[in-house]
């Protein structure tokens, strides 16, 4: 990226509504993403992580690169990624052809058919490789979220998946790096009141109802119920995020998120 002019990007044949996850994918490209299944632990074991897929024979686009990211060291106070980041099933930077889960769980194939969002995974890279970083620290009773709501500590050994109250988890999926993005999730959607975190497996749930009986304690589960934050001002119409980056020439916090949109 050129930090004095502008940064063409030809569409060549995306011009519609409908392919706008392959220009968000080719935008990633051009803030230094590369391809999720090129990662080195995708197709192959790697350093004891991995093989996560299985390819087509003789596709040039699946060799993986050892350089591709998967996670990077701790760098202080905020770092949004710290150590290995669980592979992205629903990453938006997958080929969208040739490519399947190794153990063919219809789940995990359906998300590698995402191509309209970026995946939770994908703005954790962005924010780490720009530097951005979260304002407020968290703790094991109560965690402050991107958006500044407060949550409290429900179980730190137990998920609400199981329950004895009859509650049904509303959604779930893979690629959630940290605790702080499953909140993010769960804030981010209408009606939501809980999450379940696995730290092993990288999955959230979230809930409509908060349970208080968690019986699911496998992949190192935990579970949180949302404290909404107490508005002060009746004429604010927009959420402003927590965010903050280290350097004024670094791009804001904001543009990575704006991504999501």
């Amino acid at each position: 990226l050129s930090t004095t002019r502008p940064t063409r990007i030809n569409l060549g044949w995306c011009s519609t509504m409908a392919d706008v996850g392959s220009m968000i994918h080719e935008i990633g490209h051009t803030l230094g993403m590369a391809h999720e299944h090129q990662r080195p632990d995708a197709g192959a074991e790697f350093h004891g992580k991995g093989p996560f897929l299985k390819f087509e024979a003789g596709v040039n686009r699946f060799v993986p690169i050892e350089k591709n990211y998967m996670g990077s060291a701790d760098d202080g106070p905020g770092d949004p990624q710290v150590g290995y980041a669980p592979y992205d099933y629903e990453s938006l930077m997958h080929s969208t052809y040739g490519i399947s889960a190794i153990d063919d769980d219809p789940a995990k194939n359906q998300l590698l058919t995402n191509r309209d969002h970026l995946s939770q995974g994908d703005i954790a890279q962005l924010w780490d490789a720009y530097r951005c970083r979260l304002k407020s620290g968290s703790s094991t009773e109560t965690t402050t979220s991107t958006f500044e709501n407060s949550w409290t500590l429900i179980s730190s050994t137990s998920a609400c998946e199981e329950n004895t109250e009859g509650i049904v988890r509303t959604w779930g999926n893979y690629g959630f790096s940290t605790l702080g993005y499953c909140q993010t999730q769960c804030e981010l959607t209408a009606g939501c009141v809980a999450v379940d975190f696995y730290t092993e497996s990288a999955w959230c749930n979230t809930f409509d109802v908060a349970c208080s009986t968690p019986r699911t304690t496998k992949d190192g589960a935990s579970s949180y119920r949302l404290i909404p934050r107490t508005t002060t001002s009746p004429s604010t119409s927009t959420t402003t995020t927590s965010l903050a980056t280290t350097s004024a020439s670094k791009p804001s916090c904001q543009e990575c998120l704006g991504l999501h949109a």
